[in-house]
């Protein structure tokens, strides 16, 4: 059977919570939850997309990357303007090395959620973003975007809700049984310099990495398979991998057991990544993050896996049916 991606139907809402204090069941109380913007998303072939607008343009197709460190947009869809503010930058956008135009900020919009000042980069990788993908894709929200706010992903419903960042939001979390994963240290040789990451189990090893849903696979890693006990299958090749603008081979293996949060995984497919040049990293992707609703709070360095029955989440999306 063919599946077809497609977005939801789904009108993006705006909806208003009761910002008052609320008391639990011993009578003390709560912080309150704050407005929220709640917008559609789409998961096709382990892409995660959304419709976004432009200084009021019409919507048109960005990927949803937490490991870009701008929003870029595609000049073919939006010209370059002379801008004071503007500056030559090199990026890695979506694994590919290019020069791209810093300019000082967009207004953007995204279901109800708008934003102005974001720092946008007009660069010329969507041509083959657009081939290696099967999508017509005119940009990619990264970053900048998430910033300031409490950023809830379900991939398996597909669904985004943007939530401002309040003074117990993290207890509250907590109160409704989200389990907390602090952000390490930097990933120094990532191109975001906002890119933190998480403690994960690979086969009973405990190290750091970082939960990208710019990439589709479940894991992948450039560190010595033998510290994790994983093989090479040298019957299965990856080629053509680009990651964090550097090119190299890869091969898959399979990890006994892989452990995020709460949950425990089987099998679960690991790209051995060699890279051109020293790289040390490791990458958890959409095919294990879909298992999870994840609420990323940038600023506060951390993000929560919440229970889609939890108080938490039914607040964030009791607007839509």
């Amino acid at each position: 059977m063919r599946m077809e991606c497609i977005f939801s139907v789904a009108v993006c809402i705006l909806t208003t919570f009761n910002c008052s204090t609320a008391a639990n069941d011993d009578g003390e109380s709560s912080p309150a939850i704050p407005y929220v913007h709640i917008a559609p998303l789409s998961v096709c072939k382990n892409r995660v997309y959304v419709r976004v607008s432009v200084g009021g343009t019409t919507e048109r197709l960005f990927i949803l990357d937490n490991g870009c460190s701008h929003v870029f947009l595609d000049p073919r869809t939006y010209p370059l303007e002379s801008s004071k503010q503007s500056a030559d930058v090199q990026v890695r956008a979506m694994g590919i090395r290019t020069k791209a135009e810093l300019h000082g900020s967009g207004e953007l919009r995204l279901g109800s959620r708008q934003a102005g000042g974001v720092a946008v980069l007009r660069a010329d990788v969507f041509r083959r973003l657009s081939q290696h993908t099967g999508r017509r894709v005119h940009g990619i929200i990264g970053y900048t975007f998430l910033r300031g706010q409490l950023v809830t992903i379900d991939l398996r419903r597909e669904r985004i809700c943007f939530m401002p960042r309040f003074d117990g939001a993290s207890e509250l979390l907590l109160q409704t049984g989200a389990i907390a994963l602090p952000f390490g240290e930097p990933l120094l040789q990532h191109p975001n310099e906002h890119a933190f990451s998480v403690q994960v189990e690979i086969n009973g090893r405990r190290i750091d990495a970082f939960l990208d849903l710019g990439f589709p696979g479940e894991i992948l890693t450039t560190l010595p398979p033998n510290e994790f006990g994983l093989v090479k299958d040298f019957r299965q090749r990856k080629t053509e991998l680009a990651i964090l603008g550097t090119r190299g081979k890869g091969y898959v293996s399979r990890a006994a057991t892989f452990r995020l949060g709460d949950k425990l995984f089987r099998g679960v497919e690991a790209i051995l990544y060699s890279p051109s040049r020293e790289l040390d990293l490791t990458i958890v992707g959409v095919k294990i993050l879909r298992n999870f609703v994840l609420t990323f709070d940038v600023d506060g360095r951390c993000v929560y896996l919440i229970p889609r029955d939890g108080d938490f989440y039914s607040k964030c999306f009791s607007a839509v049916r």
